[in-house]
């Protein structure tokens, strides 16, 4: 079974995760990727496939010249290579896939893994909405299979008229352990005595981060515990946010800082995970928030809903809703036995439900049957 792994970049997020996730289990002479050589792909990239196809011309941004470039470069190495299996990431690298495969007499089956797709417009106006919207759909349309990371994409997809309900096939994400093996401290958190509530993000308005800082004004003023708010992340809205910060006078509670290569050490530092977004597909750093204990306060929004329980692993709240989302935190923060007790089964659940093993197994099912069915009909 030789696979054919495509996507835009080679930069840090929940698609380069899974090519890790999958590329580490199956056997290295039958996996390759096609990605543009922005990031550390060398390094990301080599070492879980057989070989890497740069395609220099496959670009984020829409650019005409370019992506037709990147149509004739990846029909031309679709056409040379015999693949079992072509599985496309981003909406970009996969209408070129889609456009390049009509091209193709004898085509391999055509996976497009969509993702969270819920999220991925909503920074956009109505016009680019709709364009990435009939964009996608074509992209179904020429896909033997769209695979999503929830059920709530799914029904959204068929809800929206883009895909056909039978050919989605829901698998959710996974954590990818390695990331979480010989953990440090970071330097400024070496004499933590405080109880740290953590958030990581985009500075974008669909975070709703302004209501964690709205939210942590209330608990300064209720509670007497020791605590510190740290937000990871950069974007349009951090000037905003630490206004916001100052404004409220928390300061010296609440520290917002650019994203770490070390991340991991962070995130393992924190007592609770707050995701307060307005809206979200299923991001990842939840399931890796749940594999290291630590109880999630969220938003259940798309497919969030699906993440963990309410009331096992962390608790659900009212979006855009400071009131709501500080009496959740303070709950945890009065409850230590509560916390402790989220903290077991917020592991279980990660341990059980999003593995990588489970990734990896649940895609080559899927791959055999595509594949079976494929023999099936051509004789």
């Amino acid at each position: 079974m030789r696979i054919l792994q495509i996507i835009t970049t080679s930069d840090v997020g929940g698609a380069q995760e899974y090519l890790h996730l999958f590329g580490k289990n199956i056997k290295k002479e039958n996996h390759f990727i096609l990605t543009s050589p922005d990031g550390d792909f060398e390094n990301k990239f080599n070492n879980i496939s057989k070989k890497v196809f740069l395609v220099r011309s496959l670009v984020r941004k829409i650019n005409l010249i370019k992506d037709f470039k990147s149509f004739l470069k990846i029909r031309n190495i679709i056409s040379k290579n015999e693949f079992d299996i072509i599985e496309s990431h981003t909406a970009k690298a996969s209408f070129l896939t889609a456009l390049a495969l009509k091209t193709i007499k004898n085509k391999p089956i055509f996976i497009y893994n969509a993702h969270g797709f819920d999220a991925s417009h909503i920074e956009m106006n109505r016009f680019a909405d709709n364009f990435f919207k009939k964009l996608k759909k074509y992209i179904c349309n020429v896909a033997d299979t769209v695979i999503v990371v929830s059920n709530n994409t799914a029904q959204n997809l068929i809800k929206e008229n883009i895909c056909e309900k039978e050919k989605i096939s829901v698998i959710p994400g996974g954590v990818n352990k390695n990331r979480f093996k010989n953990l440090s401290v970071p330097v400024e958190l070496k004499n933590k005595r405080k109880i740290l509530i953590g958030a990581s993000g985009r500075l974008v308005e669909r975070k709703g981060f302004e209501y964690l800082v709205k939210a942590a004004k209330i608990i300064k003023e209720k509670s007497d515990k020791s605590i510190e708010f740290i937000l990871i992340g950069e974007g349009p809205l951090e000037q905003k946010i630490k206004e916001l910060i100052k404004v409220y006078g928390l300061k010296d509670i609440f520290r917002v800082i650019s994203f770490k290569d070390n991340f991991p050490d962070y995130l393992n530092m924190f007592d609770i995970f707050v995701i307060p977004s307005l809206n979200e597909g299923f991001p990842l750093i939840t399931l890796e928030a749940l594999y290291l204990g630590i109880p999630v306060v969220s938003t259940p929004v798309s497919g969030m809903k699906e993440a963990f329980n309410h009331g096992e692993q962390g608790l659900f709240v009212e979006k855009e809703n400071e009131k709501v989302i500080a009496d959740a935190i303070l709950k945890l923060l009065e409850n230590n036995d509560l916390r402790i007790c989220m903290s077991e089964k917020a592991h279980e659940l990660a341990i059980n439900k999003y593995s990588d093993k489970r990734v990896y197994e649940d895609h080559l099912k899927l791959f055999e049957k595509l594949l079976e069915e494929s023999k099936l009909n051509k004789k």
